[in-house]
């Protein structure tokens, strides 16, 4: 049987978009303040990617490091 829904019924709001020349503490700071998981990434208006946590994580360690030694 076909439905009579529309994509435009069940589909997902836009979230905030990340461009691939944005830092790593914008992708965070979007990532937590939208709430999303894997932001989109755009080069050009375009989707590129996406980027989420774990690909972030390793720069989290890093930043965790160099605190931990300063402070």
């Amino acid at each position: 049987q076909e439905t009579q829904k529309k994509v435009k019924e069940v589909m997902s709001p836009i979230h905030p978009v990340l461009v691939e020349d944005d830092s790593i503490n914008k992708a965070i700071y979007v990532m937590f303040k939208e709430q999303i998981r894997q932001p989109m990434v755009t080069r050009d208006g375009k989707i590129i990617g996406v980027v989420n946590i774990m690909d972030i994580f390793p720069e989290l360690l890093e930043i965790a490091g160099d605190v931990c030694v300063i402070g």
